[in-house]
Parts: structure tokens; C-alpha cells; sequence
């Protein structure tokens, strides 16, 4: 795909949204976040674009495309890198399906989680469970907002809690 021209789907949490638009619409909802804006902290002005974000393409005009779902599962690298993958969310998309995959934030979750089966079961130590589930809760805590916009939206799926 040539990087300068513009989609005709939207990916966000891992879902594609056929869009019916001229694209237009998309630079406009994300040309505000070129120029400075002093009534915003630089930490305030990611939130609130974020949640201005999830809204604006939310409300953007949808074809009605019912596409099968195909998971892309197995080692992180052949998920994520399309080397190692041939390519094979291109595609699926080729062939018509909607590739879907995990986040890496839900792999990074599982990485943390995965102490706790290790401290119950295998022997593993309480202590690295422990701040494994600290580094659980502070991811969870970074994408709250990004929760909140998804659970609102009416296109798009909030991603589950571990």
C-alpha cells in the first residue's frame, strides 16, 4: 500500500470500519491538534484529544460491509512483524476477511499475568506476582480514557480487563 494515500478502512482496537467518506473529514477532526492550544496542559491536551478522537470517527458516515472475522494468533513476532507472517493480513484482507489481533498492550497484560499462574502453580515467587499485578494496574490506568471512548461508542469494541 502506498503510505500517501488514505485508507478506506479505520483500525482502531483492533477492529476495521469501512468509512464512506472523502477523507476530508478525517484531516479536519485531526488538524486542531497541529496548533498550540495555551487553555491545556501538554497531559490534559492528550486526553481530551483522545476522547475528541474516539467521538469524531465514531460519528463518522459507515458503509454496511459485514466481513467474516479471521484471528491471527500464534508468537508475538509472527503476529505483529508481516515479514515473518508473509503478509498475511494483506491478505486476508484481499480475500474479503477482517484480520483480527490482539493488541500489544493485551500482550504485555498476558506477559504480567502469566506471574500469577507461575506463583500459584509452578512455584514461582509471590513477590514478582506482586509487581507483576502492580505493572497490570498501571497499564490499565494508562488506557482508561481510551476505555471510556470505546465503551460509548456505538461502531467500536472496548478492550476486555484482565
Amino acid at each position: 500500500m502506498n503510505p500517501w494515500t488514505l485508507p478506506t478502512a479505520l483500525p482502531v482496537a483492533g477492529q476495521d470500519r469501512p468509512v464512506q467518506t472523502d477523507f476530508r473529514d478525517v484531516l479536519d477532526i485531526l488538524s486542531w491538534l497541529d496548533g498550540p492550544d495555551d487553555a491545556l496542559r501538554p497531559d490534559e491536551r492528550w486526553y481530551v484529544a483522545l476522547a475528541l478522537f474516539y467521538r469524531d470517527f465514531d460519528a463518522l458516515p459507515r458503509l454496511d460491509i459485514k466481513k467474516p472475522k479471521v484471528g491471527i494468533v500464534g508468537e508475538i513476532l509472527v503476529k505483529f512483524s508481516p515479514l515473518a507472517n508473509n503478509h498475511v493480513v494483506e491478505l486476508l484482507e484481499a480475500e474479503g476477511a477482517e484480520a483480527v489481533m490482539p493488541d500489544l498492550m493485551d500482550f504485555l497484560l498476558y506477559c504480567f499475568y502469566n506471574s500469577n499462574f507461575k506463583a500459584d502453580n509452578l512455584g514461582g515467587k509471590r513477590s514478582t506476582a506482586y509487581l507483576c499485578n502492580m505493572g497490570i494496574s498501571l497499564l490499565e490506568y494508562f488506557r482508561r480514557t481510551s476505555r471510556r471512548e470505546l465503551e460509548r461508542s456505538r461502531h467500536f469494541t472496548a478492550p476486555a480487563r484482565i
